[in-house]
């Protein structure tokens, strides 16, 4: 396992209509083939929530522990299951990606997803995130 480096991350994310962007520090580590961030969740409606993105050749995983807990997979054109558990009760979810483009170095670079979100079934959305990652400057 390679040593924690910390990164800035801005995490873009838009939904039908509405575009939200957050601006978090995190780690970043390799393990193996995989490469790993974790960073606290800014959104205060989500509690202390933890999450981790864990990304392998061209498969995205996004994990929460905490407040808020939450797994989903991301593999193009596959139907990946998954689940979001809150205080208000837990939801069966799965995501189909539509794109992935995965441009790192060193850590380094952008991630970006599109993907089909299901609840019990039933379309509920299609999502775009975007990624940008860069060595974390001190304040």
């Amino acid at each position: 396992m390679s040593e924690n480096k910390k990164v800035s991350l801005r995490i873009e994310s838009i939904s039908d209509e509405q575009q939200i962007v957050q601006n978090v520090t995190g780690d970043y580590f390799q393990k193996g083939d995989s490469v790993y961030y974790r960073y606290e969740e800014p959104d205060h409606n989500m509690g202390r929530t933890n999450t981790t993105i864990k990304i392998k050749a061209n498969d995205i995983r996004v994990v929460r522990h905490g407040d808020t807990q939450s797994e989903q997979s991301f593999q193009l054109d596959s139907l990946q299951p998954g689940y979001y558990h809150t205080a208000t009760g837990k939801m069966n979810i799965s995501n189909r990606a539509t794109e992935i483009n995965i441009e790192l170095d060193q850590g380094y670079g952008q991630i970006s997803w599109s993907y089909e979100l299901y609840l019990n079934d039933e379309h509920a959305g299609d999502f775009k995130l975007k990624i940008e990652i860069q060595e974390a400057t001190e304040l």
